[in-house]
């Protein structure tokens, strides 16, 4: 199958005007679109007979993207070997090649998305540009390197597509499958913070940032944006600095938070708010040195107005500071009563220090 990459050329530019680049963010009910793609069998004779299986029974343009998606990252694992090898080596990257191997880089991924979507009906293409991505160097992990993705255009509108880092993760140098929703139809404006189309009709975004602007800005990925922070509160945040708290993603539970500062490191003793949404979590705590403050259940108060945690709550509130030279935002649940870490700062102090030994 010979299949034309939309990249930056006059043809794109007639795609993208055809269309409204921006569609109303909505939440989709895909269970459907899913369970007809994990039911299609891994492998087919074609990329036409893999399609069409994949999209049998599904009508909307929407649910065929989506089903698209979902089977390629059940399906197709990241090849980390051809990442970290010379780019000499890597194997050749063709919708019928990564259907025989079901493995790929980001440029076979991107292709058999694009591959399929035609063979489904729908109007899509591949978008050529930088990503904010593990580098595998310890002294420099998250790098800007070339990447590959795709846009499709659904119900009137263009919508991004990254299958590879949809698929799962590179840990170390090996590729751990772990199925990524965020990645299919982000939000532009967070999807800007780690991924950067060269053609700027393609970063989908009213006021697209250049390569010099990108570089600047904070590399924020998915897990950043799925507890809750907003780009605006980004735009805010970094007039004071482009380093952002540590987050750790809990997959088995949804958390959202919807108040803490965003800077990666708090002046000791000052006093800050914490609101987390953990549903099914017994307490939640900021923990900083020796001192382990609670955060208090919403609606749950005891005599006194004394917060009480025993019984599974949602929604936890408090004020807390930095005391020693870290502090972590943990989650207590009935199956992990030790804590999950979900947000870690670090002392602004210790910073002050180092800059003053190196003046």
């Amino acid at each position: 199958m010979n299949i034309a990459r939309i990249t930056v050329t006059a043809a794109a530019a007639v795609l993208f005007a055809a269309a409204p680049v921006l569609a109303q963010r909505q939440t989709y009910d895909y269970r459907m679109a899913d369970s007809v793609a994990l039911a299609a069998p891994a492998n087919a004779a074609s990329v036409e007979e893999i399609a069409a299986k994949v999209t049998r029974g599904l009508h909307s343009d929407r649910d065929k993207a989506r089903a698209i998606y979902r089977w390629i990252t059940h399906n197709i694992e990241y090849d980390a070997s051809a990442f970290f090898g010379s780019r000499f080596m890597v194997p050749v990257q063709t919708p019928p090649a990564v259907l025989r191997r079901k493995r790929a880089v980001c440029d076979g991924f991107s292709l058999l998305f694009m591959a399929m979507s035609h063979a489904a009906g729908l109007e899509v293409g591949e978008v050529s540009g930088y990503a904010k991505a593990y580098s595998g160097d310890p002294r420099n992990p998250v790098s800007r390197q070339r990447h590959a993705w795709n846009v499709v255009r659904v119900d009137g509108a263009w919508q991004l597509v990254d299958a590879s880092w949809g698929a799962g993760d590179i840990i170390g140098r090996d590729f751990v499958r772990r199925f990524r929703d965020f990645y299919f139809f982000p939000d532009p404006e967070k999807f800007i913070y780690s991924h950067m189309a060269e053609d700027p009709a393609m970063q989908l975004l009213a006021h697209p940032v250049s390569v010099s602007q990108f570089d600047r800005m904070p590399a924020l990925q998915r897990d950043f944006w799925e507890l809750g922070f907003s780009p605006a509160d980004v735009r805010n945040a970094s007039a004071a600095g482009r380093e952002f708290v540590g987050v750790f993603p809990v997959a088995q539970h949804p958390i959202r938070v919807t108040a803490a500062p965003l800077a990666a490191r708090l002046v000791p003793g000052a006093m800050h708010r914490f609101r987390i949404e953990a549903p099914g979590a017994t307490e939640v705590f900021a923990v900083s040195g020796t001192q382990w403050q609670p955060l208090a259940p919403a609606g749950e108060t005891a005599a006194g107005g004394a917060a009480q945690a025993s019984a599974p709550g949602t929604a936890f509130t408090g004020d807390a500071a930095l005391t020693g030279p870290e502090l972590v935002l943990l989650v207590r649940y009935p199956e992990a009563p030790a804590g999950i870490v979900v947000l870690r700062y670090g002392s602004a102090a210790a910073t002050a220090r180092r800059g003053r030994r190196g003046e």
